[in-house]
């Protein structure tokens, strides 16, 4: 997730002149639709709500899709979860993003905002009907990840929500585990690191965003962990300016 948010970009200098390349003759329309979803790709994943408005109501809009996914079968909506952009979620929902989509780890939207502690993009893709119970390549659902008394396992339990044996870190040691899949989320775990570091040091990303600055009553979640390791391992004058979107398992 990151590594793609940091590969869009690129996409930068095509911003606010997207009906300038919906209306270039010179360009194909296959080229203007290839540029123009990087553009609302990277628009979603950095929070550019003027900019997904243009691209929306104007001359680009035929070129774009709000649904496409990218070679990770990840959505747009789910950049703006993950990052936690609440306006662009809203917008996007309100533009026709289908809130179920998932992507090739078999993540939705729900699962990537409750990971990363987005309590009100939770309320929203809750509201927009988002299905808790939809299941991860791991068999995870969104609530596993949900945080002991965090403000979203109140916000769920205060709203009916059945969130069961809650904190994805006691899913990962239960003894109900088989060998093949501990090795698997081994292994996995060892791609997220290696992906994050690679990522890390190119991005500026707010920790706040992420709800690394809540501390809860018990241990945080495998994936809290793996981006707490990787931001310390970085040069300090880096941490500050540091922040880290979880990745699937």
């Amino acid at each position: 997730m990151i590594a793609a948010q940091a590969a869009y970009r690129d996409c930068g200098s095509h911003l606010g002149n997207e009906n300038g390349i919906a209306s270039d003759e010179q360009m194909s329309d296959s080229a203007k639709k290839e540029t123009l979803q990087r553009v609302f790709f990277m628009a979603a994943s950095t929070g550019d709500l003027q900019g997904l408005q243009r691209l929306l109501t104007g001359a680009a809009k035929t070129y774009v899709d709000v649904n496409v996914s990218d070679e990770d079968g990840t959505t747009p909506l789910m950049f703006a979860s993950c990052f936690g952009y609440d306006k662009v979620v809203q917008f996007l929902l309100d533009a026709g993003a289908d809130v179920e989509n998932q992507d090739r780890h078999r993540w939705s939207s729900l699962m990537w905002a409750t990971a990363n502690r987005h309590k009100n993009i939770v309320k929203i893709l809750l509201e927009h009907g988002a299905s808790p119970e939809a299941r991860s390549s791991s068999g995870r659902t969104a609530f596993d990840f949900v945080i002991p008394h965090s403000e979203i396992s109140d916000y769920l339990h205060d709203n009916g929500y059945k969130i069961g044996s809650i904190g994805v870190a006691d899913d990962f040691y239960s003894s109900g585990l088989s060998q093949d899949r501990f090795e698997e989320e081994i292994a996995e775990g060892e791609m997220k690191r290696r992906m994050m570091m690679e990522s890390a040091i190119n991005l500026e990303v707010d920790l706040g965003n992420l709800g690394l600055d809540e501390q809860p009553e018990v241990g945080f979640p495998a994936q809290v962990v793996d981006r707490l390791l990787i931001i310390l391992s970085l040069p300090e004058s880096l941490q500050k300016n540091t922040s880290l979107c979880g990745t699937s398992a």
